[in-house]
């Protein structure tokens, strides 16, 4: 997210976020209509500005670390030369960098790269931290899903049964697989094509050596191409939790629900 009361600056870190990072850009030109739109997104890194009118970046800074759903969420500033002093005392507020103006489009790509990386890091050591903490007597699963209600009704309705692992894409699922070795991989047929394809060909070409199902959900199992990708089975998404359950228990481990009346 950019918050910049500039235009020629907001533009131009906008095209710099285009030309070298694959993500979805929001913006606001001053703090308080970044406080509107934040009601209803959490941005994964936020570029501020200082100095705006209407509300300046220092005070929204505060709100927002203020705030538990925007407590981590990493802050880099933007700055005039003249300002440099005024760095110091942001760190207190837990900004995480900063880029002076006139903006340095090499310098800026650098510090979000390294900002993403720390991200990531960050990501891999919960993944870890999660997996050595659980009990390895039931079956790893990675499951694929980008809805956060479908993720929650998942682990509700399957957590005795697997230890599950989240991932929201391909590229997250297949770190993810590297570092944790997931017995079953269980997709949402709702998620892009190339997520799709990077589970089931580049996880499918690094697990020769390793025993891994990949299970694909689909509401509507007619217009899955299999021909495009190769699942190991469907697992039907059925409206009621429990005839849900049962279905991902008897596709995925192959056991036969008894129903007792």
């Amino acid at each position: 997210m950019i918050i910049e009361d500039d235009d020629a600056a907001r533009t131009l870190i906008r095209t710099i976020l285009k030309k070298n990072f694959a993500c979805t850009i929001i913006e606001a030109e001053n703090g308080e209509t970044a406080l509107s739109i934040l009601k209803t997104e959490i941005p994964n890194i936020i570029l501020l500005d200082i100095s705006m009118p209407v509300m300046d970046g220092s005070e929204l800074l505060s709100l927002l670390r203020s705030n538990p759903l925007f407590k981590t969420v990493p802050v880099l500033i933007i700055t005039a030369m003249g300002d440099k002093e005024l760095v110091g005392s942001l760190l207190s507020k837990g900004i995480c960098d900063y880029l002076l103006k006139p903006i340095d489009v090499p310098e800026t790509v650098k510090r979000i790269n390294k900002i993403i990386a720390k991200m990531l890091a960050q990501k891999d050591a919960a993944y870890i931290t999660k997996y050595n903490n659980l009990d390895h007597g039931l079956p790893g699963l990675l499951l694929v899903e980008n809805d956060n209600k479908a993720k929650e009704q998942f682990h509700k309705l399957l957590g005795d049964r697997f230890i599950i692992y989240d991932a929201k894409n391909g590229t997250d699922a297949l770190s993810a697989f590297e570092k944790l070795s997931p017995r079953y991989i269980v997709v949402n047929d709702k998620i892009g094509l190339l997520d799709k394809k990077i589970i089931t060909q580049r996880i499918g070409e690094t697990a020769t050596e390793k025993e891994v199902s990949i299970f694909l959900i689909a509401t509507d199992t007619k217009v899955v191409s299999l021909k495009v990708f190769t699942f190991d089975g469907i697992i039907v998404k059925l409206e009621k939790p429990e005839e849900f359950r049962d279905e991902v228990i008897k596709k995925v481990l192959g056991e036969e629900i008894t129903i007792i009346s």
